[in-house]
Formats: structure tokens, sequence, C-alpha cells
């Protein structure tokens, strides 16, 4: 019996994905926003995370990092750096 995730699923809207395949497809966008829209919508077609770290030759923390961040946040906020401490650029 494989292992099931118990992570819930995305509800992307329409807009948002077409956001997401845009970004991906992007030659102008930074390639972290590029990588981050490739992880989530390899997620939200059905993609486990293993899966989806192996395709991107990245490791599953990140994968699992990015789509914690886009469940919790909402696809915007996963397609940018948080904020960090220390002084502010300038």
């Amino acid at each position: 019996m494989p292992f099931e995730s118990t992570r819930a699923k995305f509800n992307f809207t329409p807009g948002e994905i077409a956001k997401l395949e845009t970004i991906a497809k992007s030659r102008t966008e930074s390639m972290s926003s590029i990588e981050r829209a490739k992880i989530l919508l390899a997620y939200y077609h059905g993609a486990t995370v293993s899966s989806v770290a192996r395709t991107l030759k990245i490791n599953r923390p990140k994968v699992e990092r990015h789509i914690s961040k886009a469940l919790d946040l909402g696809v915007e906020a996963a397609l940018e750096d948080l904020p960090r401490k220390g002084k502010p650029h300038v």
C-alpha cells in the first residue's frame, strides 16, 4: 500500500493557473520565481513532492517549503521572498 499524502491540495483559480504558467515559461522573470511556479504547477497537477524534486533536480525540503508557503500565504506570497531582518535594501 503506497503512502498517501495528508497535505492539502491547491484550489487555484483559472487566473492563478494562467499566471503560474506564464511565469513558468517566462524568459525575463527571475530564476527563483520560475522554479517556484514550476513547483506549484507540478504539485497542482498531481505530482508528488518526490517526483517534483526529481524532475526539477532540487531537494525535497525545498519543494515542501514552497508548497507549504503557498498553502499558508497564497500564490502571490509563494512566488516572492519573505522579508528578512537586517538593514533595508537601498
